[in-house]
């Protein structure tokens, strides 16, 4: 009797443990998604634009810039 229990009860915690990570592995795999998708579609808008040539080459084109500058020496470093 008490064998039966105890397969019975191993059964369902390890039933529960495979759904419970199965799901945490699709949870994960929807945020990441969810993630790259926002990136790609607020990249979109700045990289393709509505007027010809359609692609913003001004911003494919300069250098990255930062958003802090500071003076040093009566020079400005970023």
């Amino acid at each position: 009797m008490v064998a039966a229990s105890s397969n019975s009860r191993r059964s369902f915690v390890q039933t529960f443990m495979f759904w419970t990570f199965r799901l945490a592995t699709y949870f994960v795999l929807a945020c990441a998604t969810y993630i790259f998708l926002d990136i790609a579609i607020k990249g979109s808008r700045t990289v393709f634009t509505n007027h010809a040539p359609f692609i913003n080459v001004k911003f494919l084109t300069e250098p990255p810039q930062t958003l802090y500058v500071f003076d040093y020496q009566g020079k400005k470093w970023s």
